[in-house]
């Protein structure tokens, strides 16, 4: 389980990494190496791209995806490492952005992150809060593109944004080296969760948050020339009128294939909200597996649309064996702004609460119960 692997890590890494040093002063070699020997190098670059590669492949394409992990190029890493990156949106590791497991010096915490490549900045002589502030404008623009799509985002999904925590200040090396790498990881976050290893959430959670992420990822691959980190980078102060300016703002101004109200003419500085959802309109929909007793209670913009991608996540997506079933749109309730449809989706939920069998499915062979549900939700509307 994802689970686990995380846990193995937690536990043996810093065992594996001292035996390393241990090796290195013995032998005099000029810094501690990797080795293939120990059960941890195996999970770092074996076992756990693998068993990513499997829960994303469960509801997404993942030819594409490049998964790597890492406790060091030769040199052993005091800071290992898990990403998964589309070729499109990062060449190399080095730039462009990626999904990342980052785990703290002292194995204490784990981030799930959407992460720069931050080598790059380091080539160009791009300070660390440079680096920061790009994170701070490109969660903006991903987040509002990602709540403004038909990806569902639990309510109680908190992303992190700013500088990470990765134990890097308390951490010191006979040898005097530092932790650079790592100390730059933790200015590459757009956003984050956080993990700690003592506490890990359950293993179903941890594979929601990683597709979650791969969603929001891919997503972005299909929107065509999206911005490039390193030219959201700002400028140092102006000679002239002491004002930051962008290092292109041509290119800062309008990017092809992204709304124009995505990217304010600001540059990047203030990042304006794709939609207020105090105003915007959506519904909730009643959904119904094939002929069975399982129903969907969710919410959306377009509930047909969002039905086909439902639909799109299991065996029988074409109806091949109609037997077993597919979703089906019973009836959608509108209401005049998400907020709303978010406070009437809960309701619902809430109400059928004794037929609920995992997060918004209810399993209720009274179909009439249903159809009370839906006349009572639409006895809402005019209130």
């Amino acid at each position: 389980m994802l689970r686990d692997l995380l846990s193995s890590i937690c536990e043996k890494y810093l065992t594996y990494y001292k035996e390393r040093e241990d090796f290195w002063k013995k032998t005099g070699e000029r810094q501690p190496t990797v080795s293939k020997d120990y059960e941890v190098h195996d999970i770092l670059v074996k076992h756990f791209p693998k068993k990513i590669e499997s829960i994303l492949s469960t509801e997404l394409n993942t030819e594409n995806l490049k998964i790597t992990g890492s406790d060091g190029q030769g040199i052993i890493t005091p800071g290992p490492w898990v990403n998964i990156r589309i070729p499109e949106l990062a060449q190399n590791t080095t730039e462009g952005f990626y999904i990342v497991y980052l785990f703290s010096l002292d194995m204490s915490r784990i981030y799930l992150s959407l992460a720069l490549g931050s080598n790059i900045f380091k080539e160009k002589k791009i300070n660390n809060d440079s680096m920061l502030s790009t994170g701070k404008k490109l969660n903006q623009i991903i987040l509002n593109i990602a709540f403004s799509s038909n990806i569902e985002i639990p309510e109680d999904i908190i992303f992190r944004d700013g500088k990470l925590d990765l134990s890097v200040k308390n951490w010191t090396h006979e040898s005097g080296r530092n932790a650079r790498t790592p100390a730059q990881y933790e200015y590459s976050n757009i956003f984050s969760l956080e993990y700690f290893a003592d506490n890990l959430p359950d293993n179903e959670k941890l594979e929601k948050h990683l597709l979650l992420f791969t969603k929001i990822y891919k997503h972005l691959q299909t929107i065509p020339d999206f911005p490039k980190p390193i030219n959201l980078v700002t400028s140092e102060i102006n000679e002239e009128n002491q004002s930051t300016k962008s290092v292109d703002q041509n290119v800062l101004n309008s990017y092809p294939g992204i709304p124009s109200n995505q990217i304010p003419p600001t540059g990047g500085i203030r990042i304006s909200h794709i939609t207020d959802p105090s105003i915007t309109p959506s519904n909730v929909y009643f959904a119904r597996f094939g002929e069975t007793d399982m129903y969907k209670i969710g919410r959306s913009r377009d509930p047909e649309n969002r039905l086909t991608q439902l639909n799109e996540h299991i065996p029988n997506r074409d109806n091949e064996i109609p037997i077993i079933g597919r979703w089906k749109l019973l009836t959608y309730v509108p209401f005049h702004s998400e907020e709303l449809t978010h406070i009437m989706e809960k309701d619902t939920l809430n109400w059928l609460e004794k037929f609920r069998t995992h997060d918004e499915r209810v399993k209720c062979s009274d179909e009439g119960k249903i159809h009370e549900a839906i006349s009572r939700l639409k006895s809402q509307i005019s209130k």
